[in-house]
C-alpha cells in the first residue's frame, strides 16, 4: 500500500467519490492520486470515520452520482 495516500476532500463543493473493493486498493490509490493531482476534489473510504456504519456514512456523502465500473480481472 502506498504510504503517500491522497488527501480526502472534506467540504461542501462537488467532488468525485471513488468506491473500490479493498482487494483493489493498490490499483485504486494511483488513480485517486492522479485525479487529485489534476485538481479534482476526491472523497474515498479514508474519509469514513472509524466506527461509522459504512453504508450510512457513504449515503450521507453521496448526493448526485455517475457510476463507472471496472470489472474484476
Amino acid at each position: 500500500m502506498p504510504e503517500d495516500k491522497p488527501k480526502v476532500y472534506e467540504g461542501h463543493r462537488d467532488y468525485v467519490f471513488v468506491s473500490y473493493a479493498h482487494a483493489d486498493r493498490n490499483a485504486a490509490l494511483p488513480i485517486i492520486r492522479a485525479l487529485v493531482d489534476e485538481g479534482y476534489r476526491v472523497w474515498y473510504d479514508d474519509g469514513i470515520q472509524k466506527g461509522s456504519k459504512y453504508p450510512d456514512y457513504i449515503a450521507s456523502h453521496v448526493h448526485g452520482w455517475l457510476m463507472l465500473h471496472r470489472p474484476s480481472v
